[in-house]
C-alpha cells in the first residue's frame, strides 16, 4: 500500500504546473519595502527590535484606519515587524552595507 501511495503522489506532483504556483505580490513586494524601512528607522533610533511589533504597527494601523479608512489599515496587517522578522531584516541590511563597503573599497585600490 505505501508503495502505491508514493506511486501517486509522485505521479501528482510530476503532472503540477509550476507556472501556476503563487507568484510574489505588489502589496508583498511592498510590505517586504515597508519591512526593511521601518527596520532600518528602529536599528537609527536605537530602539528594541520588539518595538516595531509593540508600537509602530498597532500605531501606524490606528492612525490609518482614522484617516484612510479599515481597508487601507488592513493593508497594514500584511508588514511583518516581530522582532525576529526585524533582526533578520538587519542582517540583510548589515550584509549589504558590508558588500558595498567591500565593493567601494576594492574600486578605490584600482583608481590608485
Amino acid at each position: 500500500m505505501p508503495k502505491e501511495l508514493f506511486a501517486h503522489k509522485g505521479s501528482q506532483v510530476k503532472k503540477q504546473r509550476l507556472d501556476l504556483m503563487p507568484k510574489v505580490t505588489f502589496d508583498q513586494r511592498n510590505s517586504l519595502r515597508a519591512s526593511l524601512e521601518v527596520a532600518w528607522l528602529i536599528a537609527r533610533a536605537k530602539k528594541p527590535h520588539n518595538i516595531g511589533e509593540k508600537l509602530i504597527k498597532p500605531v501606524a494601523t490606528r492612525m490609518t484606519e482614522m484617516m484612510c479608512g479599515k481597508e487601507q489599515a488592513a493593508k497594514l496587517g500584511t508588514v511583518p515587524l516581530s522582532a525576529k522578522t526585524v533582526s533578520k531584516r538587519l542582517d540583510v541590511l548589515a550584509q549589504n552595507i558590508k558588500e558595498q563597503l567591500i565593493i567601494s573599497i576594492k574600486k578605490s585600490r584600482q583608481l590608485q
